[in-house]
């Protein structure tokens, strides 16, 4: 067994006696228990932080909303479209690659491998910079936020990290629609721009470095 599928197993295990531990501390919302459910661990991490940023920026924060309302729903869109063609191609052409997968660090069929680091990384810091932009833009409608936390996926044992912010909800009932809809649009499209900005840093910054530091010569 590879390095890598060592360490995603490791993982599992030290998220088991973690979760295991704190199990007083831990809510179970039961979907297909004990085959299926969500764990969730409620801290105050980060909510000082969420403050702090909407009383700083209010004005940008703010225009950051409006557009994220816009670029979520053409996002939504562009998904409706991608999964309506992907199933068409399942119909027309059976061997064709599936419009959606799982994205796991083992290998499996129907599953997207991905080594386990990148995994674990990429997932920490998207659900990372996904909450606390819900986050933020629930302060600056002044929504208060209760808890932010970590939320894991169970099938039989938790397989899939996540991370979650819990405003109050009766307050943000009573917020304009608009001011609703910037509150769910910020995480996806923070998404959107960690996305961009990466690979805009990898064309400016790193295929660079790369072409400076390696040169292929071909056949020799």
């Amino acid at each position: 067994m590879e390095f890598q599928s060592i360490a995603a197993i490791v993982f599992l295990i030290l998220l088991g006696g973690f979760l295991f531990l704190q199990r007083k501390k831990i809510q179970v919302q039961k979907i297909l228990f004990p085959f299926l459910y969500v764990v969730l661990y409620r801290t105050k991490l980060g909510l000082r932080q969420m403050d702090s940023w909407a009383r700083r920026f209010p004005r940008l924060l703010n225009w950051f909303g409006n557009v994220s309302i816009a670029l979520g729903f053409l996002g939504m869109a562009t998904i409706c479209v991608m999964l309506v063609y992907g199933l068409y191609q399942l119909f027309s052409a059976p061997t064709a690659a599936a419009g959606v997968s799982l994205v796991l660090p083992f290998k499996a069929k129907g599953v997207f491998y991905v080594p386990f680091f990148y995994w674990i990384l990429t997932i920490f810091v998207v659900a990372v910079l996904h909450e606390f932009c819900h986050g933020v833009m629930a302060r600056v409608h002044g929504i208060p936020v209760k808890f932010s936390g970590f939320a894991f996926l169970a099938v039989l044992i938790p397989i899939l990290p996540a991370a979650f912010v819990e405003p109050d909800e009766k307050k943000m009932a009573k917020k304009s629609t608009r001011a609703q809809l910037s509150v769910f649009a910020a995480g996806p499209v923070s998404n959107l721009l960690t996305a961009g900005l990466v690979i805009l840093a990898m064309i400016a910054v790193v295929n660079p470095v790369l072409g400076i530091l390696f040169t292929p010569n071909g056949v020799q």
